[in-house]
């Protein structure tokens, strides 16, 4: 799974979620589009932790100065 981009990621996992939502899946189906989906969602989260450790937050301080830290999500 590491070759797919986040956005082909999300695609299959909508693709998944409506094929689930729509009851017509057999339960051994169901089953493993369930399983296939907890991936999806694992490796998407994985990536959104990756982009996360990547980016920078700019602050400036009272005397006018920028600086630098690293961006952290439930910190704004």
């Amino acid at each position: 799974m590491s070759e797919l981009s986040y956005e082909t990621c999300i695609e299959k996992l909508e693709e998944l979620v409506k094929k689930l939502e729509s009851g017509d899946l057999p339960l051994e189906e169901s089953l493993q589009a369930y399983e296939k989906g907890k991936q999806l969602i694992a490796y998407c989260s994985e990536k959104l932790k990756e982009a996360q450790g990547k980016l920078q937050i700019v602050i400036q301080k009272e005397n006018g100065s920028l600086e630098s830290a690293p961006f952290q999500l439930d910190k704004i």
